[in-house]
């Protein structure tokens, strides 16, 4: 970010004018220390919260655990309690960006709601959808492939604790945290560091990628990335790729607690046909939203 030397106030690095006083903006050199830093400050933020809310809250279980009667390793090992640490994470990540980067995000205008029309919603929560369609079939596919050799019964994992902290937590506040930072901040400035789109793209979409530690989430998490940047970058606007990541999320979660309950109504090859239908509806919706943007 530059800032006015006339009124002080801060505005994008590709602004030529202040937006509120109308004065020349006068470029500011930055070290690549300095720039890689604000490619990075955010992303780190977000990983060490989640890390110190994890550590004060295994201390305070295990001195608890000490002087009463919680089972302290079940707490531990509970899905449920990791949702929760990932809400409050979440939500703490976010209130810091806020409270040291809200002129920037007036300035910039990636968190204005307006930049994206009720119509591009609804088709990036269709999007988003599609492509959770198109990768569970594909998992599902896989899953049942797998049971019919070892003759396991075909599951996910959908023991995740409290249904409500779960849905807040991995449906709402990680897709919008996620947002803010791989998409609204990581993204955005590798971009003003003048690289080119497809490379910003891809390294994002990378660091995106390392964070989801799960050995398949680590598989579709790139392309993922790379789609929820794209669509980003066509409208400016963050709440766009929101949309899509929360539906992806929400039908993900779904989709698990209805295969577990009818794991046995299709077989490989429907699941195969069915990620190919949702391959095909996500190309299209792409392409829908790719025709929106021209049209701006």
């Amino acid at each position: 970010m530059n800032k006015c030397t006339k009124c002080g106030v801060e505005a994008p690095d590709d602004s030529k004018f202040c937006q509120n006083c109308g004065n020349v903006i006068e470029p500011q050199k930055k070290s690549i220390f300095r720039r890689l830093w604000g490619v990075i400050n955010y992303f780190l933020l977000y990983i060490g919260l989640q890390i110190l809310i994890m550590g004060i809250a295994t201390i305070v279980l295990a001195v608890i655990g000490e002087a009463g009667d919680i089972d302290f390793d079940s707490i531990i090992e509970n899905d449920g309690f990791t949702s929760l640490i990932l809400l409050i994470s979440a939500a703490a990540a976010l209130f810091v960006m806020w409270f040291t980067a809200g002129k920037e995000w007036k300035a910039t205008g990636f968190w204005d709601i307006r930049r994206s029309a009720p119509v591009i919603l609804l088709i990036c929560v269709c999007l988003g959808l599609c492509m959770s369609f198109f990768v569970n079939a594909v998992i599902g596919s896989l899953v049942t492939l797998a049971s019919e050799s070892d003759g396991v019964p075909a599951s996910f994992n959908t023991d995740l604790g409290n249904p409500f902290i779960a849905f807040l937590s991995l449906n709402i506040a990680v897709p919008v945290i996620e947002e803010v930072v791989f998409r609204g901040y990581m993204l955005r400035r590798l971009k003003e560091m003048k690289l080119n789109t497809a490379v910003a793209l891809i390294i994002q979409a990378i660091v995106f990628m390392l964070v989801h530690l799960d050995g398949v989430a680590m598989v579709y998490s790139l392309p993922l990335g790379i789609i929820f940047g794209i669509i980003y970058l066509w409208f400016g606007s963050i709440w766009a790729s929101i949309a899509a990541h929360i539906a992806f999320n929400s039908f993900s979660d779904l989709f698990a607690i209805v295969f577990n309950a009818n794991n046995e109504v299709a077989s490989a090859g429907i699941w195969a046909l069915c990620s190919l239908l949702g391959l095909a509806l996500t190309i299209v919706l792409m392409i829908v939203l790719k025709r929106k943007r021209n049209r701006l």
